[in-house]
């Protein structure tokens, strides 16, 4: 069943156990990982927020802006995930499951090398 709209198609699908458990590990270290360590390193002055796009939104609104940001960004992919062809559709929560790990390790790893502030992403 899939459901056609203008030139996009969403497909139902069942996941398998594997995309299940990628999708667990994205939402684990690209939501949960990066977005925890950005909020408390930048909230306690260990770090500043790196991206030039987004910084000067959460100088003025405040931190807490990322996390809708980041409830959407995930909402993106995982809208991408249930268009693209079953055959390459893993790669999504594959690649976010590698981005959240290099941030929530970039973060980490400033902050425990003392740095006063390094660029959080």
């Amino acid at each position: 069943m899939s459901v056609q709209h203008s030139r996009w198609v969403v497909r139902s699908h069942k996941s398998t156990p594997t995309e299940t458990w990628m999708w667990i590990f994205a939402v684990a270290l690209f939501g949960t990982g990066d977005l925890a360590t950005t909020i408390v390193f930048i909230e306690i002055g260990a770090g500043v927020e790196g991206n030039p796009i987004v910084a000067p939104v959460v100088e003025s609104v405040g931190t807490w802006i990322l996390v809708p940001w980041k409830f959407a960004a995930i909402g993106v992919f995982y809208l991408g995930y249930r268009v693209v062809p079953k055959q390459i559709r893993i790669g999504i929560p594959i690649g976010l499951t590698l981005v959240g790990a290099a941030l929530t390790g970039w973060n980490l790893y400033g902050w425990y090398l003392g740095h006063n502030p390094i660029p959080i992403f």
